[in-house]
């Protein structure tokens, strides 16, 4: 039975049953993995580092993914310790382009690998929540990061086929040719499908995003496919759809590089997501009352928002590592990234979990889309409409400044979506 967790606790929780339970193989991997940190809701002692060792002294194989950027706090010296204790650790390695001036924001061992999973026995596959820092905890409780912000998670725990198995097991054995078998999806598959969910809403399609990087001059298509889809509705009567995006302004938890980045590609996003519906004859007052893009705000402290999925008219969801750049999501990706489709009442069931906690109405709904859309544009809750404001205030730039910048800036090679990216896996030795 597939499982939709909608909070960090939930995560966590699963992650501890699938790594003690297991009996003969962990297949891991994540962006972000403080082994010694605690697990949030958990106790303290069950860290990542703990429990690999206990699985591995249960006679477990264990093999780990390792991203070696020490920037977000991984640690190279606790995978020795995992290694030296008979966890098999491997790096994944790719001739992705990083300029070296980004080194101070990146760091100078930083991975295209992004895929997030927990594989155990082979048997059951997770994706998203496996990630394990600090900064990284349960719905509505604030971190214990200098400037404390939220944090907001989705994981999914499914059955993992034997199809599925052999694509994992691939990777760690370096291959890299396999395309990986459905519900999982990634690069011009996820891409595509990604289309094909906007195109084929009836009712609405709700998004969430870390990061926005998508207009008519970027490879992936998805806002403009979005403006595509309300034009449509622009000229169907009776046509109800509705789009609403959930995303960051800023990335707190980031270098500043990153953060300000992510705050002026979403404002040349939504402008020039509205550039294109005037191009088709959709006017700017019909676009504000069918699409919403609004940032999760709790008291004026951030929300972040980690948990890119995109679920179409609440009976389908993807859930994937990738955000919507061309960095993940194009014909010629730079990032290794993996998500899976869900299908089913489980998608409404977390859909409506999901609103009730954005709209802070526990005992309310269900919502149907259009009632969900308008406590979204009256700022229910923790929604907040995209603005501009404080340390990620960029309204102050002349759009044509912007315009430059973005469209010459967006072709270098680390913008991704210029070029086929091989990978390797590097055994630690």
């Amino acid at each position: 039975m597939t499982e939709i967790l909608t909070d960090m606790n939930a995560c966590a929780a699963r992650m501890v049953e699938l790594l003690q339970s297991a009996t003969h193989s962990l297949y891991y991997s994540s962006f972000v993995c403080q082994l010694d940190a605690p697990l949030p809701g958990q106790p303290r002692h069950l860290t990542m580092s703990h429990l690999l060792h206990q699985a591995v002294g249960r006679g477990v194989k264990v093999y780990m993914f390792f991203n070696p950027s020490e920037q977000y706090g991984n640690s190279m010296a606790e995978v020795e310790q995992l290694r030296s204790a008979g966890v098999h650790v491997a790096m994944v390695t790719s001739d992705g382009y990083i300029p070296a001036p980004f080194d101070a924001v990146f760091g100078e061992r930083y991975t295209n690998h992004h895929q997030k999973f927990l594989v155990a026995d082979q048997a059951t596959i997770m994706i998203g929540g496996v990630g394990v820092h600090p900064c990284r905890a349960g719905w509505m409780v604030l971190n214990t990061e200098p400037e404390p912000y939220y944090w907001h998670e989705v994981g999914v725990v499914a059955p993992c086929t034997a199809a599925m198995a052999t694509y994992i097991t691939d990777m760690w054995e370096g291959s890299y040719t396999l395309h990986p078998p459905f519900p999982l999806v990634a690069a011009e598959e996820e891409h595509s499908f990604t289309l094909r969910m906007i195109r084929e809403a009836v009712t609405c399609i709700h998004m969430e995003a870390q990061l926005c990087i998508s207009t008519p001059s970027t490879h992936n298509r998805v806002l403009d496919t979005v403006v595509e889809r309300v034009a449509t509705a622009f000229a169907t009567p009776g046509d109800t759809f509705c789009f609403m995006l959930v995303v960051n302004t800023h990335q707190p938890d980031e270098h500043p590089v990153v953060s300000g980045a992510t705050t002026a590609t979403l404002h040349w996003s939504r402008r020039m997501m509205m550039a294109g519906a005037r191009a088709r004859g959709v006017p700017e007052a019909f676009m504000r009352e069918r699409v919403f893009m609004g940032t999760l705000e709790k008291a004026g402290t951030h929300i972040k928002v980690h948990s890119n999925l995109i679920i179409q008219d609440g009976h389908t969801m993807l859930r994937s590592s990738s955000n919507l750049t061309d960095r993940s999501l194009s014909p010629t990706p730079c990032d290794n990234e993996l998500g899976i489709v869900v299908t089913g009442p489980e998608v409404a069931r977390a859909q409506q979990l999901l609103w009730a906690r954005y709209f802070e109405m526990p005992g309310g709904g269900p919502w149907w889309p259009r009632t969900a859309f308008r406590l979204m544009q009256n700022e229910t809750g923790v929604l907040t409409s995209v603005r501009y404001h404080n340390l990620h205030d960029t309204t102050f730039v002349p759009d044509g400044v912007v315009d430059f910048f973005m469209r010459h800036l967006h072709e270098l090679p680390y913008f991704g979506g210029k070029k086929k990216v091989e990978w390797a896996t590097q055994l630690v030795q």
